[in-house]
């Protein structure tokens, strides 16, 4: 059955690439393929693993090839040379530990520079950007109908229907609150969670274009922001609702300068009330987990008895695998973690590492995570430049997507970089070292109820562009000659 599917796949985004353009086959292909159909569907050819969005991964690259968007692909940035860095760690990283495959590289390629350069080629100009907003609100919407859908149905049906099962997801963990936990077409609801944060300054700018009414918007992108977060309710997972919180004041803080202060001084006070008591922090989120007085139990580590919870897991995953962490050096033991050793009464229950920065520095040592926390700072830096400069189209899109980023970052303290959502992760990564230099053309971004102002208007209304108002002044009548009505009247650069 897979292989079928992966040929319909490609040949749909290929021949849409083909048709309507690469910007299209991004956009209206690879991302609904990545975010909507399931992950675990896959087959191995080596040490290589395809899936469905490589499928339309592929047919992209083909379509670059044989149908480059006129202006080509963009300027090279520094982005890259920082996620071509990560790739070269990681192969190092796995000769050194003796398991370099033929197709490893290839395998590494398909999983970080793939995604990566989906990103980079979604936008050629700031007049793509409504198009773009317009294609990515209907997956949102889409996936949020689901999410409400399968917390409620207490059945996710394209799993039901395939007969794919989940073991302690069709049982007590995958329940909370009276809810499943949505996990839709990924393999965990934290994933799922993790894909819907990224995909939240996407609902955010589309919600902000609705409501100033912008040319091409919809009256129901107005409410994608609320559906978003109502999706992230019904994965019940309490990091990526938190990163949902942190990327809306994000959002807010760069485009909203009057509320700056309040929310610097908000988050001062709320950082530092939560690391002084961080105990009754890390309880409150194990209750809200619906953990239980009776669900602690005593591990020994080290030959000392401490208590163990869900939420306490992550916590001890640093005592657990001390030794390793000290062993690890400049490469580390391979993606295999080949040479690291647990004690065997704990070994099955933290086999699984839930934190990324553990799991990546164990797998490919100080420059391996040396290197993807570079890659992270680079594209915060890049996000940043671009949020701060709200005159620019796509400052409103850099600033919820600084904040997506940053937050997932500090979350992957708790969860692994999973490929169910790495795949948007760094499709956000490699959009965000695209936004800074977007060639600035007209675009559909100008509010609809916006009339041509007369030339004699002594203060014409201002024209809303994304991300901030610029008055659009009519031209100076020429002396000894009458005013006319001009239709259109002169725009500011980015307008249109």
């Amino acid at each position: 059955m897979f292989f079928p599917l992966f040929a319909i796949v490609f040949v749909g985004v290929f021949g849409t690439g083909m048709a309507r353009g690469l910007r299209r086959a991004v956009v209206a292909g690879w991302l609904p393929a990545a975010v909507m159909l399931p992950v675990w569907l896959t087959a191995g050819v080596g040490s290589l693993t395809l899936d469905l969005r490589t499928a339309a991964g592929l047919a992209v690259v083909a379509v670059a090839i044989l149908n480059p968007p006129r202006g080509g692909l963009g300027r090279f940035s520094y982005a890259d040379l920082l996620v071509l860095g990560v790739v070269l760690v990681a192969a190092v990283s796995q000769n050194a530990a003796g398991i370099l495959r033929p197709l490893t590289v290839p395998e590494l390629a398909r999983k970080w520079l793939l995604p990566y350069l989906m990103g980079r080629w979604l936008l050629g100009s700031t007049g793509e950007l409504p198009k773009a907003v317009g294609v990515v609100a209907k997956v949102v919407l889409a996936l949020a109908a689901y999410a409400v859908a399968e917390a409620f149905t207490k059945v996710n049906g394209v799993n039901a229907a395939l007969g794919k099962t989940y073991g302690l997801l069709e049982q007590g963990e995958g329940y909370r609150w009276g809810l499943k936990r949505a996990h839709g077409t990924f393999d965990h609801p934290i994933f799922f969670g993790m894909a819907l944060v990224l995909l939240l300054p996407w609902a955010l700018e589309a919600g902000r274009m609705a409501r100033a009414g912008a040319a091409g918007s919809r009256w129901w992108w107005a409410l994608l922001p609320k559906a978003a977060a109502v999706a992230l309710f019904c994965t019940v997972s309490r990091g990526p609702q938190l990163a949902g919180m942190a990327t809306y004041a994000f959002y807010l803080f760069f485009t909203r300068p009057r509320l700056r202060v309040p929310l610097a001084v908000a988050a001062v006070v709320l950082g530092t009330l939560g690391f002084e008591a961080r105990d009754g922090v890390m309880a409150l989120l194990g209750k809200a987990a619906g953990e239980k007085s009776e669900d602690v139990s005593l591990i020994a580590i080290d030959g000392e008895q401490v208590e163990y919870t869900g939420t306490q897991h992550r916590v001890l995953l640093f005592r657990v695998y001390a030794k390793a962490i000290e062993n690890a050096g400049l490469f580390g033991f391979g993606s295999e973690l080949k040479g690291v050793e647990l004690e065997e009464s704990i070994a099955q229950r933290f086999s699984s590492v839930d934190c990324h920065y553990v799991l990546f520095y164990l797998q490919h040592g100080y420059l391996g995570v040396g290197a993807f926390l570079i890659l992270t700072v680079g594209i915060l830096i890049n996000l940043l430049r671009t949020a701060l400069r709200t005159d620019l189209p796509q400052s409103g899109l850099a600033a919820g997507l600084f904040g997506a980023l940053l937050s997932v970052a500090v979350l992957l303290m708790t969860c692994w970089l999973s490929p169910d959502f790495a795949a948007v992760w760094l499709f956000s990564a490699g959009l965000a070292s695209r936004l800074p230099s977007l060639v600035r053309t007209p675009h559909a971004a100008v509010s609809k109820r916006s009339p041509a102002a007369p030339a004699s208007a002594a203060e014409p209304k201002p024209v809303r562009v994304a991300g901030s108002y610029t008055p659009v002044r009519p031209p100076t009548p020429a002396p000894h000659h009458h005013a006319h009505r001009s239709p259109h009247p002169d725009r500011q650069p980015g307008e249109g």
